[in-house]
């Protein structure tokens, strides 16, 4: 069973006991989740594919992420997650903290990586994702405005965009 590292949403403050994921979030408080960018040096995104074994957003695109569990810190999640995910491995000095936005019982820490990954490099996680692409920034943009992107990751595209625009840019 995987646990959460829940905060006060008042304070900031994390609680002093781990959250099962499974059980809903007690009123007042949020667990963060993180995400990871992958950008090539043409601009191109990386992406993976929901699997349909997924009970949430089946067969929608999406970036290497997930919950931070009980002990973590959010780096070391972003980290964790892009490995499980993808087999890509990174060092702490390669993610560029983008920002962190928050909504509905979840603080969303996203990071940014350049690196050249050819799809056909990345190793997919079994009953999280089955298939690869990569796009232009334009290409993601559109498809965050018409639900090809799983709509949680949609919704933080769209929120973190000014800094993804600005690392983008330097």
């Amino acid at each position: 069973m995987e646990f959460w590292q829940l905060y006060d949403e008042q304070t900031d403050a994390p609680l002093p006991r781990p959250h099962p994921r499974s059980e809903p979030l007690p009123p007042g408080t949020f667990h963060k989740a993180v995400g990871v960018w992958i950008v090539d040096e043409e601009n191109q995104f990386l992406l993976t594919l929901r699997s349909p074994e997924k009970r949430e957003y089946p067969l929608c695109w999406e970036n290497p992420g997930g919950g931070v569990q009980w002990g973590e810190e959010s780096l070391t999640a972003a980290l964790r997650e892009l490995k499980e995910e993808t087999g890509i491995l990174a060092h702490p000095g390669q993610l560029r903290f983008l920002c962190s936005t928050r909504a509905k019982g979840r603080q969303m820490d996203s990071f940014l990586l350049r690196t050249s990954v050819h799809p056909k490099e990345v190793r997919l996680q079994k009953g999280e994702t089955v298939a690869v692409c990569r796009v232009s920034y334009e290409i993601l943009l559109e498809m965050a405005r018409t639900g090809r992107l799983a709509a949680p990751i949609g919704k933080t595209l769209l929120l973190l965009r000014p800094a993804l625009e600005k690392a983008l840019n330097q």
